[in-house]
């Protein structure tokens, strides 16, 4: 099962379950800090969507009519972030990559 290939995410189903399982972790961590989160929360509906999975209904999301952006719509947003929110952002997204690939298997 985890070598289904998913078009939508463009990543196989296990790469696709590590990726949530990440965001999800992310996101509880930014929220005890209380770190700007919304990025997180949307990345988690997207996997969600992909994967056939209900969404998760998250406070403050309600004014994102499709629950998502794309990559460039979401950079903008990055402006305003601090420099670990940005560093993080970007560690979660190589080891999207990177699972994607199969290179990753610490989970």
């Amino acid at each position: 099962m985890q070598a289904i290939y998913i078009e939508d995410l463009q990543m196989n189903w296990g790469s696709a379950c590590s990726a949530l399982k990440k965001t999800w972790h992310a996101f509880k961590l930014g929220k005890k800090r209380g770190e700007y989160v919304t990025d997180l929360a949307i990345r988690v509906n997207r996997l969600q969507d992909g994967m056939g999975i209900p969404p998760t209904e998250f406070e403050g999301l309600e004014h994102y009519e499709d629950g998502e952006g794309s990559d460039e719509e979401s950079d903008e947003e990055w402006s305003s972030e601090s420099e670990s929110e940005k560093a993080l952002h970007r560690q979660l997204r190589k080891e999207e990559q990177d699972d994607a690939r199969g290179e990753n298997n610490d989970w």
